[in-house]
């Protein structure tokens, strides 16, 4: 038996230089307790800036970029600066944009992309960042062989997947919906050159509805597709997911489900999240979030009832006079996203550690309409995935297991469900209004809350006595909700973050007037879409 005395570190005999090289194979959740056990520990970690550089890397929620001919030092102060100005939301320009009529856009990878009326000329603009070196550039493409219903792009592959307007083709039987996905490079407006030959992805469904929408998504190789109707037809489902190689051109997935499929987001480059109304077990009303295997696709078209899933998380059972409306997932970038070629960053965002917003509409007997988020960090639903046994399947994980600690579940704060690129990596963004009285009548201030779920930030903050700024709140208390939503009398949810609050000055929203608010890696847009000024206004860090 050892005594207490014989409690020791071997590293602390050791010559500063050995240290430090064992050190620099630490990662920041070893380099920050090593900090405690002496001051010589303390010492080299503190000035040396490799291992500085990784500690705020690591804090900031951020992978290292290209070295682009920067010393780690200036790295490492442009990182600091990066997340100074976020801290205080503190951009660094403003930019106002025309907003286009051609209904459609997308925001991804650091790009904006607007349709005109016309649908078949898109305008790109990559945002810029001062402190991360990225210059704004802006080009449109023009296509003339097809008309857009909806796209999506991915900068890094050079990607705009373009849903083309689908054409009902009568059939002795029933008629059938003819949908085309086209793979065109963002910069030519041509053919892929990765792409299948021809560049098309084809998919019949049965959904022949002129009120079709789509939930497009890439991640890698991968493109998928959720096509949902507004109206059930008898002997066909209401939803369809559909997921392609689309270097290949091969169908990997194929499935249809009745109205209880309600959405999806690419939860690795191997695993999908779906999201149901009810238990896919039971078909009780029971949010549940279903993990797919995307390599036990075949292209066959399947039910989705039919199939093996990996495993699911239930949220509480809903009181029985709630039915769910809208049962939502937003999350952004992909797992397996990279920057844009050309682009030499000395970081970006980390691909392993990201926010699942999950949005939960109810209505209840009366008509009465309830709205409320859920945050959900990637780790929470890997680390339960990590204890699955090898080939293990159809895996129950209930609300205790997963939910109280893993989550936050609250009255959603205002979001728009059209502009809803509200959250990137592990932040969120929401747009409140309060109004006020001035000398010409009444007006509006217009409040940005910026959610962090990082939570190694408020974790470092604690351990070294720090406390919130001015127009800073962090969170550590549960949340609790109740009022008859769930079967159960109440839910706790507990999962740490703070809010980073900036009221908007009259320069950044010319009288007062915006409807939403929407975050990129490297800024906030902010939506003012009044008929009197009708504008994107870009504030960029």
């Amino acid at each position: 038996m050892h005594s207490s005395q014989d409690t020791s570190f071997p590293l602390l005999s050791l010559p500063s230089e050995l240290i430090l090289k064992t050190l620099d194979h630490l990662d920041f959740r070893a380099l920050v307790p090593c900090r405690t056990l002496s001051r010589l520990f303390r010492k080299i970690i503190d000035e040396d800036v490799n291992l500085q550089h990784k500690i705020e890397l690591a804090a900031a929620n951020m992978e290292e970029g290209s070295q682009s001919g920067l010393s780690t030092a200036v790295r490492l102060d442009l990182l600091k600066r990066h997340q100074a100005a976020w801290n205080k939301l503190e951009w660094t320009s403003h930019k106002s944009l025309q907003i286009l009529g051609g209904h459609v856009w997308e925001l991804y990878g650091g790009v904006f992309a607007q349709a005109k009326d016309t649908h078949n000329t898109i305008f790109f603009r990559q945002l810029p960042s001062a402190l991360r070196g990225i210059e704004e550039k802006e080009w449109e493409i023009s296509i003339v062989e097809f008309q857009i219903r909806d796209f999506t792009i991915d900068p890094a592959q050079d990607l705009l997947v373009a849903v083309v307007n689908p054409v009902v083709v009568p059939s002795p039987g029933d008629s059938f919906l003819h949908i085309a996905v086209q793979l065109r490079s963002m910069t030519t407006g041509g053919r892929h050159p990765l792409a299948s030959n021809p560049p098309v992805l084809v998919h019949n469904t049965s959904l022949v509805n002129n009120r079709l929408t789509f939930i497009i998504q890439i991640c890698a190789d991968i493109v998928a597709v959720m096509f949902t109707s507004n109206e059930l037809f008898i002997n066909s489902g209401s939803t369809e997911l559909v997921l392609w190689n689309w270097k290949t051109g091969c169908k990997v997935m194929n499935i249809h489900c009745d109205d209880d499929m309600a959405s999806f987001a690419f939860l690795s480059s191997r695993y999908l999240l779906v999201g149901m109304n009810c238990d896919p077990i039971t078909t009780i009303a029971q949010p549940t979030l279903i993990v797919l295997d995307i390599e036990d696709g075949t292209e066959a078209r399947a039910n989705f009832h039919d199939i093996n899933f990996v495993c699911s998380f239930q949220y509480p059972r809903l009181s029985p006079s709630l039915v769910p409306l809208v049962f939502s997932i937003r999350s952004d970038p992909s797992p397996d996203w990279t920057s844009p070629p050309g682009c030499q960053l000395p970081f970006w965002t980390a691909r392993q550690h990201r926010l699942y917003v999950i949005s939960l509409v109810l209505s209840d007997d009366e008509g009465n309409i309830s709205s409320f988020d859920s945050f959900v960090p990637t780790d929470t639903l890997l680390s339960c995935l990590r204890t699955l046994d090898d080939g293990e399947d159809l895996r129950q994980f209930e609300w205790e297991e997963w939910g109280p600690e893993g989550t936050r579940l609250m009255t959603s704060p205002r979001t728009s469900n059209v502009w809803v690129c509200y959250v990137f990596g592990m932040k969120f963004v929401s747009l409140r209004a309060r109004g006020i009285s001035t000398m010409t009548g009444p007006d509006k201030e217009y409040i940005v809350d910026l959610y962090d779920f990082n939570h190694l930030v408020l974790s470092r903050a604690e351990s070294t006595g720090g406390t919130p700024g001015e127009d800073e709140e962090w969170i550590t208390a549960p949340s609790i909700v109740s009022g008859g939503l769930f079967a159960t009398r109440e839910v706790r949810t507990s999962l740490p973050y703070r809010i980073i609050k900036r009221s908007l000055p009259e320069d950044v929203i010319p009288g007062r007037r915006t409807n939403a608010v929407m975050c990129s890696e490297d800024g906030l847009i902010l939506v003012a879409d009044d008929p009197d000024d009708r504008k994107f206004h870009v504030l960029s860090f």
